[in-house]
């Protein structure tokens, strides 16, 4: 139930901030940064996503 709540609090948040959701993990957010900001290196720690 917990991850239930969890979910539905996500979307909304999503929803009033206009958002959208995504299923990326801490590493690939920091290299999508890191290319937006026009960083050619990559973070020096990756970190596996745990599902």
């Amino acid at each position: 139930m917990g991850k239930l709540y969890a979910n539905n609090v996500q979307k909304l948040m999503a929803s009033e901030g206009n958002m959208i959701l995504s299923d990326i993990g801490l590493a690939e957010k920091r290299i999508n940064h890191a290319t937006l900001n026009g960083n050619n290196s990559l973070p020096s720690v990756l970190h596996q996503k745990h599902n």
